[in-house]
């Protein structure tokens, strides 16, 4: 099994740059770092063979190793506040629950599972929706609605506890429409069997905590040691402290609210319409009112979450959930969000999804002043040994001083293409790999260990554990078929970045100087990049572009520019970078956004 993997916080950098990087050790074992240049990839003995040159640096030495574990899966957080502080409560939102049946899930949840301590909205291990309180001593109480959910199917969901009563009440009502559940049920019948009304006196009462409120999980850990803060957290204007998660919940969720008395179902259902046109004396029990549709207008990648009540509890969803999807109102009159945002006012969490592993930092590299143009790596070995299970390398690309052309030739390596494919697991997962190959999927320590570590994240033509597309990728994460010596499963060796390798080694052999930039470099400068050369070459699998860099390819031919396409099944999809952090790419694919 793999015993070290690592990533860095850049792909692309200029002389005096400095790149760092998050190693994971597995088993804590020390470890060696070479920087190297990449010359030839593909272990193929019919071909050149492997080829890399040590470069001198500091960097160069043996590390202390640290195990290093990403927390995956996707939720949302508010951070605790005194106003969350209540004795009686009722949670309540619209879901859509897309893994019913795969255990415990947080839904709204105020708990720290270890402590059993506070309250929340779950489904349970049996797939019904339950209200869970905890006095952090011991004492639990789980009141069911005793009616299994139902996979892709809307419901009201809501939960109540009135402290003077000691009465909790469980609310499961299906919402169907002909076309709010997609492709999904349009009648139910007999809707009983998963409609649930209880009613029902406890004992205990919910332990005030300083947990933050989770939707789609709950608190495992009040600190996991990680926090975000700028990038496409731009709106986080101090640390964002992050709890450890679990409990994660697959679904859709759709206007949550959160009040401070027990509501009855006439309250709970006016104020599921809207916070500003319920009652005034409704308001005034409405601790929070978060509206998923409010920011996504003008800022779909926005990861706030926004507070429609005067209180202005608004959070962060973290890990990357799709926003902009369909809600439990969507009419399928207009399939543009920003047309009728409050039709999509759901966002959609997997347990699978993640944005950046959060590792802390390993060591770093500043790339000296006369470094050639190329591709290099950090090559990280355990023991010094070179194998399968020991060794990973962490790859960058190093262009010439920024604005400057030190040759005549450029190779624009397709780096999006490599995010797009980035961990695939279809030799595990695919029914058809074998049809595709034509032989059984031949994998690798790499593909084993990422068929264990679901946490690193899948590739834009993979599923969600819930079944559905993921249509988000992001670099910071080990990307372990993004690798010299990696054989992929459909195409043994000539593959992505091995098959960029040859074309990098078939130049040195010639004698030919060229300068390296990535397809984030050419989205980001346009055409006035490619203007320096006299010649740009693409690679051998440039499938995903945006639409700047396909403007830029376009005025650079139109102006003369020598262009030439050394790949195949070239300039398909379209994708586009995160306006707040290039190291993330979205792809869409068909009318939902999400077919993988």
């Amino acid at each position: 099994m793999l015993r070290i993997t690592g990533y860095s916080d850049k792909y692309s950098v200029c002389p005096g740059d400095n790149v760092k990087f998050y190693v994971n050790s597995e088993k804590n074992e020390n470890y060696s770092v070479d920087i190297v240049r990449l010359i030839h990839g593909d272990t193929n003995p019919d071909g050149p063979g492997f080829k890399e040159k040590i470069i001198r640096a500091a960097c160069n030495k043996e590390y202390k190793g640290k195990n290093q574990k990403i927390h995956g899966g996707s939720y949302a957080c508010v951070q605790p506040d005194h106003r969350m502080d209540v004795s009686s409560f009722t949670l309540q939102a619209f879901i859509f629950p897309t893994t019913p049946d795969k255990g415990v899930q947080g839904i709204i949840t105020k708990w720290v599972g270890p402590k059993q301590s506070g309250f929340g909205m779950f489904i349970d291990e049996n797939g019904c929706l339950a209200c869970w309180i905890g006095d952090g001593k011991g004492q639990v109480v789980k009141v069911s609605s005793g009616k299994p959910l139902l996979r892709k199917v809307w419901y009201m969901a809501a939960v109540s506890y009135d402290a003077k009563s000691k009465r909790v009440k469980v609310v499961q009502e299906p919402v169907v429409t002909p076309t709010n559940g997609g492709l999904g049920l349009s009648m139910l019948h007999p809707s009983s069997q998963t409609t649930g009304m209880i009613s029902q006196v406890v004992k205990v009462k919910p332990a005030m905590n300083n947990a933050p409120l989770l939707m789609a999980a709950n608190t495992k850990r009040l600190s996991s040691g990680r926090y975000v803060k700028g990038g496409h957290y731009k709106e986080a204007l101090s640390e964002f402290p992050l709890p450890e998660q679990e409990a994660v919940y697959n679904g859709k969720i759709d206007r949550p609210r959160f009040s401070s008395a027990a509501l009855d179902k006439h309250s709970i259902d006016a104020l599921a319409r809207g916070f500003k046109t319920c009652p005034a004396e409704l308001r005034s029990l409405v601790i929070a009112a978060w509206d998923f549709h409010e920011n996504i207008s003008d800022n779909i990648a926005s990861c706030q979450i926004i507070d429609t009540s005067p209180n202005k509890l608004d959070g962060f969803v973290i890990n990357l959930p799709v926003r902009g999807m369909t809600g439990f109102n969507w009419t399928s009159d207009d399939i543009v969000y920003h047309h009728a945002p409050n039709e999509y006012g759901a966002i959609h969490f997997h347990d699978d999804d993640i944005d950046d592993a959060r590792w802390d930092e390993s060591f770093s590299y500043t790339i000296p002043k006369k470094l050639k143009s190329g591709v290099y790596g950090a090559r990280l070995r355990i023991e010094g040994k070179e194998s399968p299970e020991t060794e990973d390398y962490v790859p960058f690309f190093v262009r010439p001083p920024a604005g400057t052309a030190t040759a005549k030739v450029c190779f624009i390596v397709p780096t999006n293409s490599y995010l797009a494919y980035s961990n695939d697991n279809l030799a595990t997962n695919s029914v058809v790999a074998e049809l595709l190959a034509g032989r059984v999927p031949i994998m690798q320590a790499s593909d084993l260990y990422l068929n264990e570590h679901r946490e690193y994240g899948l590739s834009t033509y993979s599923c969600h554990s819930d079944g559905s597309g993921v249509c988000y990728s992001t670099r910071l994460r080990p990307i372990l078929n993004m690798r010299p010596k990696y054989r992929h499963w459909l195409s043994p060796s000539l593959w992505q970045l091995n098959a960029d390798l040859h074309l990098t080694d078939w130049l040195e052999e010639k004698g030919i100087e060229y300068d390296v930039h990535t397809d984030e470099d050419l989205d980001r400068e346009g055409v006035d990049l490619l203007n320096r050369y006299r010649v740009v070459l693409t690679g051998s699998h440039p499938e995903y572009s945006s639409e700047n860099m396909l403007v830029a390819y376009e005025s650079y031919q139109q102006s003369g520019g020598r262009w030439m396409y050394m790949g195949a099944n070239g300039f398909y999809w379209v994708s586009q970078y995160h306006p707040d952090n290039s190291n993330i790419i979205e792809v869409r694919k068909g009318e939902a956004g999400t077919r993988a």
